[in-house]
């Protein structure tokens, strides 16, 4: 994201349905490293505007020691 060293645009497949989320992953991730990666998302959120663009949904995260670590799900 221009002006920012830690946001990142992403823009996440939700079963056929593409959403947009800002996310503040920029120190921890390249966009490039969470490409086909499957994360957990918070989906009933009301839309904002981060830096100028419409973030649609929350990634999930969380912080370990210094570093971000996306929730990624796993299936048995």
């Amino acid at each position: 994201m221009p002006g920012s060293k830690k946001l990142i645009k992403l823009m996440i497949d939700i079963g056929g349905v593409v959403k947009q989320s800002v996310a503040g992953l920029g120190n921890s991730y390249k966009s490039e490293q969470l490409l086909s990666k499957l994360v957990a998302i918070v989906t009933n959120l009301k839309p904002r505007k981060i830096f100028g663009v419409e973030s649609e949904v929350m990634m999930l995260a969380a912080l370990h020691g210094s570093n971000i670590l996306s929730s990624t799900p796993t299936s048995k």
